[in-house]
């Protein structure tokens, strides 16, 4: 197939579009899907220190109004609605980037990725312990 050079340009010009917009897409739906797992988990995470709100004696209800301890549980629990979402989608972004690396080193040198994998052990058991200190 014979391209001129505008021509190819436009023609990678386009895939490059359409490159951007196919990863727009899936980070819009991985963000969508971050927040809909936070706020569930932040709803679930409010009904149970609710539960255990309710455990304190009945007295100490007359000291403290119900509008009180909805706003602590409200602002003690909105913060976490972000952290949650990225626990999950964090690791499943590395793995992912830590798969595709590995397939390429054994598609490159299957020595150099048999010698990457035998350092993941190493790597999982000092790093925690650099990370305590």
């Amino acid at each position: 197939m014979e391209w001129q050079p505008i021509e190819f340009l436009l023609l990678l010009s386009g895939m490059l579009l359409l490159t951007v917009l196919i990863s727009g897409a899936f980070k819009m739906r991985i963000n969508t899907y971050k927040g809909v797992i936070g706020e569930r988990m932040v709803r679930r995470l409010r009904y149970l220190l609710l539960e255990r709100v309710l455990r304190f004696p009945p007295g100490q209800f007359q000291r403290v109004s119900q509008g009180e301890i909805i706003a602590t549980v409200t602002s003690e629990t909105e913060p976490l609605a972000g952290f949650i979402g990225d626990s999950l989608a964090q690791p499943l972004f590395q793995g992912g980037t830590m798969i595709t690396i590995l397939t390429f080193m054994f598609v490159q040198d299957p020595i150099l990725g048999i010698v990457a994998i035998s350092m993941i052990p190493l790597q999982a058991y000092i790093i925690p312990r650099m990370q305590k200190n």
